[in-house]
């Protein structure tokens, strides 16, 4: 698509300034998305060779650029849907990765891993299949929809304030703490028992929270999907 953009190469079209796809590919936030993934398989790999702490620790190097890539499409002007969708992926991926391995353990704690990371699936193709669904007046943006105070106050400021930083605490710390807890316990031994059992409850209260948005964004997308399948229909032949 059409961006303003200040830095690398561009191409002119009369007044407008566009970028090429091999652009948007090489913009630094996007690379920032490339070396996420790699780590992302490294840590894969330390699994499977059964060096949790290294994959846990991997893992958290690769969640820890998410921190940047956002600071740094914006400082350099370097904003674009796909590095936003990849993005959002890299996360998704990142989280079912780590869900997947707490699976391991079978029993509830499997099932509710398998459970959330299919919700967080749900969620992100909830929020990005508009384009898919209708056009035009016809979609109705679920941003449209007015959330009620307590997660009006959580959304609130990009989620940065007290509320919204638990829930995003525990969207990707939950995964990561019950996989270390399991494989690699001693690595917690210096909380203390007492601070393991804070700690856990911490994330799981911010997951909770995470999984309150989730659903009020799935209702908002089920809605969407009624109202678009309400529009008049032509009789076909």
């Amino acid at each position: 698509g059409a961006h303003k953009f200040k830095h690398g190469n561009i191409v002119g079209k009369g007044n407008m300034i566009m970028t090429t796809k091999k652009n948007i590919l090489l913009f630094v936030p996007n690379l920032i998305g490339y070396a996420r993934l790699l780590f992302l398989v490294i840590s894969m790999v330390c699994h499977s060779c059964g060096f949790s702490v290294a994959a846990a620790s991997v893992w958290g190097l690769s969640c820890s650029l998410d921190f940047f890539d956002g600071i740094l499409a914006r400082k350099l002007d370097q904003c674009s849907k796909f590095g936003e969708v990849l993005d959002v992926v890299i996360d998704n991926l990142s989280r079912s990765a780590m869900w997947f391995w707490v699976a391991e353990e079978g029993g509830l704690v499997g099932f509710a891993a398998a459970a959330l990371s299919s919700m967080e699936w749900m969620v992100f193709v909830a929020t990005h299949a508009g384009s898919f669904i209708a056009s035009g007046d016809n979609w109705k943006d679920l941003s449209q929809r007015q959330p009620n105070a307590f997660l009006s106050l959580m959304f609130s400021n990009g989620f940065k304030n007290p509320l919204g930083f638990t829930a995003v605490s525990g969207l990707f710390g939950l995964p990561v703490f019950l996989y270390v807890r399991s494989r690699a316990a001693w690595f917690l031994d210096p909380l203390g028992s007492g601070g393991v059992s804070a700690l856990g409850a911490y994330l799981l209260l911010g997951r909770a929270l995470a999984v309150a948005a989730e659903l009020w964004l799935l209702v908002g997308h089920a809605q969407v999907l009624l109202e678009a399948d309400q529009k008049p229909r032509t009789k076909a032949g």
